[in-house]
């Protein structure tokens, strides 16, 4: 992420709530027939040939609800790509394309996502996000990352390693909406970027009202515990007679899941205090939007038999992902976090908790095909 530019002004500060759906700026892009690599799609049934050319990536066939499609994907390290002009047609989406700055917008039923060739950062609706891989000309064509597109699109993702294909379903998305409230400000000591979302459309004005009053309050407290240590450190550089330095704490969420009466929102805050990296912290939200239950792992479950599921799932995921480890992995805790995704649910650890830093998150997805036996709720 750039850094932004610090004001040497007073503290800008800004507070919008601006609606998910949000569909501005979309009328500036040209139509679906200026897509590149509308000429013709990749067989489904391409060679390897065709994947080498393509930058060494690998070519993946793609179905839809059990259809196979008439273009392929492609394995870009490790993350699946599909043709932005075939998966739109597929799902029934507008796409535009904008080729002086190679910008990408994808017109859903109820939000619009915009992102651009080689940026890790997309807008879902007006609400900013990250990439786990951009999207990619490939050839005449542009190639957009499935996962962020069907967890934004409320699309089942199932890979078949055996016949090396991902196998799509449609998911119908709860009767509700969020709200992204935003701060932002910057001043010559501290840089605040919060985004956060609140619910809309559930039928239980008090149990809405609950859930959105709990993220605000986690939200809340980060910063304001953020704050207070950087007045602590702001202090000790100066009283060590060094250089001033500029702190941040941001906060931003993604919504995993929102269907079958049940939303699952991930939470991501980082702050920098000084130190040679700053330092990113996860968090889960998973909650039903009839009564406003909040979930915990356990509550999915009809035993704790899934406890030794999903333990023996992780290991071999550690196993076939050759994850070094701190010490022995044993089992998933009583109390382990985790979020929902179309496709299975998320396990997930923090920081340092079992790997070195440069792994990231350690997260674990176990298919519901995996669980379906032993779960309470509607997830397959």
């Amino acid at each position: 992420m750039k850094k932004p530019l610090l004001l040497t002004a007073a503290a800008l500060l800004t507070l919008t709530v601006a609606q998910v759906t949000a569909n501005a700026g979309t009328t500036a892009y040209a139509s679906v027939t200026s897509l590149p690599g509308n000429a013709a799609y990749a067989s489904a049934s391409a060679t390897a040939g065709d994947a080498a050319t393509a930058g060494n990536t690998a070519a993946v066939s793609i179905t839809l609800n059990g259809t196979l499609l008439p273009f392929s994907g492609r394995i870009v390290e490790e993350r699946t790509l599909v043709p932005l002009r075939g998966v739109s047609e597929a799902l029934g989406l507008e796409p535009a394309w904008k080729a002086e700055n190679q910008m990408v917008t994808l017109n859903g039923p109820s939000r619009t996502i915009t992102m651009q060739v080689d940026d890790y950062k997309a807008t879902v609706g007006d609400h900013r996000v990250s990439l786990d891989s951009p999207p990619q000309l490939i050839g005449d064509a542009v190639y957009v990352p499935l996962r962020f597109v069907s967890e934004n699109l409320s699309v089942k993702v199932a890979w078949d390693a055996a016949a090396k294909t991902v196998n799509l379903s449609r998911i119908t998305e709860n009767a509700v909406t969020f709200k992204t409230v935003k701060e932002y400000s910057e001043d010559e000591k501290m840089i605040i970027d919060i985004q956060y979302p609140q619910i809309d459309g559930m039928k239980d004005a008090a149990a809405q009202e609950r859930i959105n009053r709990q993220i605000r309050e986690q939200v809340t407290q980060f910063k304001q515990a953020t704050l207070a240590e950087a007045e602590e450190c702001h202090a000790q550089f100066a009283e060590a007679g060094l250089p001033p330095r500029v702190f941040s704490v941001v906060s931003n969420y993604e919504v995993k899941y929102n269907a079958n009466n049940l939303v699952s929102l991930r939470f991501i805050d980082y702050n920098y205090l000084g130190g040679a990296h700053g330092m990113s912290y996860a968090s889960s939200l998973t909650f039903d939007t009839t009564d406003g239950k909040v979930y915990e792992l356990k509550d999915l479950f009809a035993s704790s038999d899934y406890i030794d599921r999903i333990s023996g799932q992780v290991k071999q995921q550690i196993k076939d992902r050759d994850i070094y480890l701190f010490s022995p992995f044993t089992s998933i805790d009583a109390k382990q976090p985790f979020y929902l995704r179309p496709d299975g649910i998320v396990v997930y650890y923090q920081l340092y908790e079992l790997t070195a830093y440069a792994y990231g998150f350690p997260e674990f997805t176990i298919p519901y095909s995996q669980l379906s036996d032993l779960l309470t709720v509607p997830l397959r």
